[in-house]
């Protein structure tokens, strides 16, 4: 390095940086950079200062707008290898968005930065810079559990997830460190985040062809809409679903923190409660700490990862397996896309480099009999797929009577969620706990054909009123049953004979994946009975304590 800038190396001189001389740039690019990346080095993270000019460079020169140029259109990198460059770096500036991958630098942590993010990011749209990301948690002391949790759930749908902290042995970020309670929370929301790929990729796409940020403020598509710019901590996520994280804590006598949304024109469904909305309309709602509010279009599709598909080292690879979400509301049809490409070639915007897969779906006159069709894809790449399996969920409906796939029988099954797709098995089932079919197409069918999926039911597709909203009341049930089970062997011993209608009405989840599709919108009618029985039983069992009672009878009743 010394040598090739005219520096004897004996001299032990300092070789100073120069953003702005060609000759150390591309010694620096060729001697030093590039000997790392052959061993196996593909992201560059810097974390150059902004506002520091001890650089050598021209008055009012920006070194970080150079630097994330310089990095990004590396000519030592194209020079040996196809990959896409990628560059995690501090903003430098209007322009920055065709470089880096932004990150907001070391941030405190409390519930005043966590609200600032969600209304700082989705504003970045409006200059074009649409992957921010964030220390998740803070990053200089530690969060409490429940902040921590909060900033996850913003993480995961946000555009980029990345934990990040200072280095010190009580400012953890691994989510097995937390209590029990936050923990299962924690984990979910990553596994989330990691089933979303497909469809984060697809709006990247989109976002790239159309110059129009993935995550955006409301009112880009509702600018006459007052609320679009009053509810500025709640935005796009994609073009399907609207997410307001919750930016306050919970309070102790509730065990739920108090959050506002804002549901946009059109019918949207939350995918943590399945609680549907018809807006516009303002929401004042109470949430437990695995709750948000995720509106989902009612037309919509969303492709995702199923959840036995390998995670750690795989995101950047062709999925074989697609899982397919569709929330049947009012309307009789809806649609969704899915993009591929290579995954890591710098080549993706040429014929042959990407491909389209459109899944729809149409709802008969009588609302008894759905058909949804996975169309064959559209383009090529290199290593696409020649065949995939499939499941498809549809949510928000009572059980099948039959499944059709391309005019083959499907035969029924008990719903096991521990169960991955099996090849060269198709079967159907019925999930209670969400109210959804489920579809597993284990025989891999071509991708150049289409598939063809006939669902019949017994009861007209969102006739039954009780099944809005069911899903949260009964995951609250579930909850407060584990509460009440904790209990056993302690002080104040409490015991399964105290509470049998709130177990029951905990159980509905599993007595509806196995009831036959006649008797299903009865079974379910007796939740309601049921539930309101418990918070009865509630008010009776005066061996809890205060708090636990307090917190029971504000979820449930």
């Amino acid at each position: 390095m010394a040598r090739a800038n005219g520096i004897d190396p004996s001299t032990q001189k300092y070789v100073p940086y120069n953003a702005t001389s060609k000759l150390y740039v591309s010694t620096w690019f060729d001697k030093v950079m590039r000997p790392l990346e052959n061993e196996g080095i593909d992201l560059w993270w810097l974390d150059w200062q902004q506002g520091e000019d001890w650089v050598p460079s021209p008055p009012g020169l920006n070194p970080t707008i150079v630097l994330n140029y310089q990095y990004y259109t590396n000519p030592y990198h194209w020079r040996y290898t196809n990959t896409r460059p990628a560059l995690l770096h501090r903003w430098g500036g209007l322009g920055n968005h065709r470089y880096q991958i932004g990150f907001s630098g070391d941030v405190i942590p409390n519930w005043d930065t966590l609200q600032l993010q969600l209304t700082f990011t989705p504003t970045a749209s409006n200059v074009a810079y649409t992957y921010w990301s964030h220390d998740i948690g803070g990053h200089v002391t530690p969060p409490d559990a429940e902040l921590y949790t909060r900033w996850v759930q913003w993480g995961a749908f946000s555009p980029i997830f990345r934990t990040h902290c200072t280095k010190n042995a009580n400012n953890d970020r691994r989510i097995y460190t937390y209590p029990w309670s936050y923990f299962s929370t924690l984990q979910h929301f990553h596994k989330l985040r990691q089933s979303l790929l497909p469809y984060i990729y697809t709006q990247a796409r989109l976002t790239f062809d159309t110059s129009v940020g993935s995550v955006l403020p409301l009112y880009y598509n509702h600018p006459h809409h007052q609320e679009a710019y009053t509810f500025n901590r709640e935005y796009y996520f994609g073009e399907s679903m609207v997410i307001a994280p919750v930016g306050s804590p919970i309070k102790n006598d509730s065990g739920m923190a108090e959050w506002s949304f804002w549901v946009p024109p059109g019918e949207w469904t939350n995918l943590f409660t399945m609680e549907r909305f018809v807006g516009p309309i303002e929401v004042n709602s109470k949430f437990t700490i695995d709750e948000l509010p995720a509106l989902l279009k009612s037309d919509s599709i969303v492709p995702m990862l199923p959840n036995h598909v390998p995670a750690l080292g795989q995101s950047h690879l062709v999925p074989h397996q697609i899982k397919w979400i569709a929330i049947l509301g009012s309307s009789k049809q809806g649609s969704g896309m899915l993009y591929d490409d290579h995954g890591d070639e710098a080549n993706y915007y040429d014929q042959n480099t990407f491909a389209w897969t459109k899944a729809s779906y149409s709802i008969s006159g009588d609302g008894k009999n759905v058909e949804f069709v996975i169309s064959k894809m559209m383009g090529s790449f290199s290593n696409m797929p020649t065949h995939r399996q499939y499941e498809v969920h549809l949510k928000s409906v009572l059980p099948a009577t039959s499944v059709r796939v391309n005019g083959q029988v499907v035969s029924a099954e008990l719903y096991n969620d521990l169960v991955p797709i099996t090849n060269d098995k198709n079967s159907f089932a019925y999930d209670g706990s969400t109210l959804s079919v489920v579809i597993k197409i284990g025989v891999a069918q071509s991708v150049r054909s289409d598939v063809k999926i006939q669902i019949e039911f017994a009861n007209e597709i969102s006739q039954i009123s009780t099944m809005n909203g069911f899903v949260g009341k009964l995951k609250r049930f579930i909850k407060a049953k584990n509460m009440l089970d904790d209990q056993w062997g302690t002080r104040t011993s409490v015991f399964q004979d105290d509470y049998p209608n709130l177990l029951y009405a905990a159980g509905m989840g599993e007595k509806l994946s196995g009831v036959k599709a006649d008797d299903a919108a009865r079974t379910l009618s007796e939740f309601e009975k049921y539930a309101k029985i418990a918070c009865d039983e509630l008010k009776n069992i005066t061996n809890i304590s205060p708090s636990l009672q307090s917190k029971l009878n504000a979820q449930l009743c």
